[in-house]
């Protein structure tokens, strides 16, 4: 095929299954990183998958570029994604750090969604296949949400309270600090001890008049097909730039941080995919030739 890679713009709707889709795609043209292959190779200790997933890959290349070592840092991960959050535990464990820890924004009030949330039976939460093997469905690891959501971290969530107060106490003690929760500006001044670095991954659209809603403007936008003035929608990360900004060493702007970085990686991973292919075309056509 004269195809070099594909990707799948994740998160997809709750209806459709993620999993089923990502496995359709061959690993070795999966430059998003995504397939489980890919994932579970990355995920063993001494093995290389074909591809490394994007946002992760370029989350680690921005501190190496900045001469940010790894190695022995105590690292805190906001966001417990399987596109930014797992993976990039992952990646993180094996560039040397001392301590990964992944905090899960969504799995904290249990109390307060067990009386909230309506039970589900099993069969919502599972489909069997054609061949007889039960599959799990995209949302059955996650605990029930208010709206939106797939096993890739998507959608919408909401945050009481009681979700968010521990967090704090271990993001102080991070040496690096990676967030990825898509609440903006949830990240305060106190929350970084001084001279952490700080990598914002989260990336957040809201109506710079707080009397506008968000909805109604992306439906304009929609409809007209241009984006919204500048003047009526803002970009901000899940950090509070201004105040981290005071006691982080290093910290990454939202938009112009980490974006780039993203797009940056899933190009580094299309050429290499497109040298392997070249690779293969020149051995087949020399095995010909004799």
């Amino acid at each position: 095929s004269s195809v070099d890679g594909v990707i799948v713009q994740l998160p997809l709707p709750r209806h459709i299954d993620e999993e089923s889709v990502l496995e359709y795609i061959h690993p070795m043209k999966d430059v998003d990183g995504f397939h489980p292959v890919n994932v579970g190779r990355l995920a063993m200790r001494g093995v290389v998958p074909a591809f490394v997933p994007c946002t992760p890959l370029g989350s680690v290349q921005l501190l190496r570029r900045y001469g940010v070592a790894i190695e022995g840092k105590r690292v805190v991960i906001l966001g417990n994604s399987n596109t930014v959050g797992i993976p990039l535990s992952m990646l993180l464990r094996d560039e040397g750090a001392a301590a990964v820890t992944v905090c899960h924004c969504t799995a904290m009030d249990f109390q307060n969604l067990r009386e909230e949330a309506r039970p589900r039976p099993r069969s919502e939460h599972y489909i069997e296949d054609q061949d007889g093997s039960v599959r799990a469905l995209a949302d059955a690891c996650l605990p029930p949400l208010p709206a939106g959501g797939g096993s890739s971290g998507g959608g919408k969530r909401s945050l009481p309270a009681s979700c968010i107060a521990s967090i704090p106490e271990v993001t102080r003690e991070a040496d690096i600090l990676f967030v990825a929760i898509g609440q903006a500006e949830l990240v305060r001044k106190e929350w970084v001890k001084e001279g952490c670095v700080v990598v914002d991954i989260g990336i957040n659209a809201r109506p710079t008049n707080k009397g506008d809603c968000m909805d109604e403007l992306a439906k304009k936008m929609l409809d007209s097909g241009c984006p919204p003035p500048d003047d009526k929608v803002e970009i901000v990360g899940d950090v509070a730039f201004q105040e981290v900004s005071q006691v982080a060493s290093y910290i990454s702007p939202v938009p112009g941080g980490q974006g780039p970085m993203t797009i940056a990686a899933l190009c580094f991973n299309t050429v290499l995919s497109a040298k392997r292919h070249m690779k293969i075309l020149n051995q087949r056509n020399i095995t010909n030739n004799l």
